[in-house]
């Protein structure tokens, strides 16, 4: 996301933003945001030719069955980008209406009514809380559209969404046009939990009225949606979602990609994992980091649990060639962060034992063993 408009993306990432450039020397800004459960980068949402962000002081997940401690109603800030960054205070506040709702449990953006410029998606997983039963009711979506005159303060839609499992609300994810009709979709994962029960991932198409329970596919696939990653995976112009799935009681752990096409998402077409000892994956689209105008993928995860963990960049469907491990058990994470030094490949954060380090993208990513490009301090 290119937040001050120079023409280099820009990152986000453990309280700062980090300045691309050219030659890859990144300048630290540390924020103060009103909002710190939930930090987002949304596009480009008042279409200003700077792209925006939205935080939210809502967990993300809490236990469905007497939640303790009880969550907020919730709130999201948006903060609009600008050639001197991000103002000291939100330039748009949108409020949760149901108590112990949580509000901006979930927070992502795409263009869901096809009109070119942004939109905020925003979650309310605990909505509405029944205080008799001491339990979350279900769960609310809701779509504020972007537009020249700034984010809309009225949703476009609202759909209510079951929350199938006792520890767990879901997680939600932008993954593009995946049917080619011209409006941004949404994936819904709920996962597993401790009491190894399955759910399904929920397929949600945009359209010019926003989200329809009518418009939304639901994929009977068991335990996914631990994790899930959006991009076009084979190159065929549709939109797919990676979606991953973690050991439970003897379960194979693993990922799973869904291919879009014209009649949206109904098959699954490769993926990969692990064994029952592993807790794979952590999934983050990583843009497209060698240049072959194909989607690429980051697969994170604890091999062999409790003794070591990976890190891999999968190119268009096959490995890149090169990865990075620990060796300790240290949660790995990654995930694309455009283009940062402005040589016109999309690069890549990755961390495995504390240091977070961004690791430039090329026709030959990975063809090399892995080494950073930069660490960020």
């Amino acid at each position: 996301a290119d937040f001050n408009g120079d023409g280099y993306a820009d990152l986000l990432f453990g309280g700062a933003l980090y300045s691309g450039s050219a030659g890859g020397t990144f300048s630290k800004t540390i924020l103060s945001l009103a909002g710190s459960m939930q930090v987002t980068p949304i596009g480009d949402v008042n279409a200003d030719g700077f792209a925006d962000l939205a935080c939210s002081d809502a967990p993300r997940t809490t236990s469905r069955i007497n939640p303790n401690p009880l969550p907020p109603a919730g709130n999201v800030y948006v903060y609009y980008g600008g050639a001197t960054g991000f103002a000291s205070t939100p330039s748009v506040t949108l409020a949760g209406t149901d108590p112990n709702g949580a509000f901006g449990g979930w927070i992502d953006a795409t263009d869901v009514n096809g009109d070119g410029i942004s939109d905020l998606v925003v979650t309310a997983s605990c909505a509405p809380y029944d205080t008799t039963a001491q339990a979350c009711g279900g769960g609310r979506m809701y779509v504020f559209t972007g537009g020249a005159t700034g984010l809309s303060t009225t949703p476009l839609s609202t759909v209510s969404f079951v929350n199938y499992l006792q520890f767990h609300q879901g997680i939600l994810a932008a993954v593009g046009d995946t049917n080619g009709d011209g409006f941004g979709d949404m994936a819904r994962g709920v996962g597993s939990d401790s009491n190894s029960q399955t759910s399904p991932l929920e397929i949600w198409y945009g359209s010019a009225s926003g989200f329809t329970t009518a418009n939304m596919t639901t994929l009977s696939v068991g335990y996914v949606g631990d994790a899930l990653a959006g991009l076009d995976y084979n190159g065929d112009g549709y939109a797919d979602v990676a979606s991953s799935f973690h050991r439970f009681r003897g379960y194979t752990s693993g990922y799973t990609i869904y291919l879009g096409g014209p009649n949206g998402v109904t098959s699954a077409s490769g993926g990969g994992g692990g064994t029952t000892t592993d807790f794979c994956c952590a999934l983050a689209p990583a843009g497209d980091v060698n240049g072959d105008v194909i989607g690429d993928l980051n697969v994170a995860q604890i091999l062999t649990l409790s003794v070591n963990a990976s890190d891999s960049v999968l190119c268009g469907g096959g490995i890149c060639g090169g990865s990075i491990t620990s060796p300790s058990s240290n949660s790995p994470a990654g995930f694309g962060v455009g283009d940062m030094n402005g040589d016109g490949f999309e690069d890549e954060l990755m961390t495995l034992t504390g240091a977070y380090s961004i690791y430039f993208g090329s026709p030959t990513f990975g063809a090399t063993p892995l080494t950073p490009d930069v660490t960020l301090q």
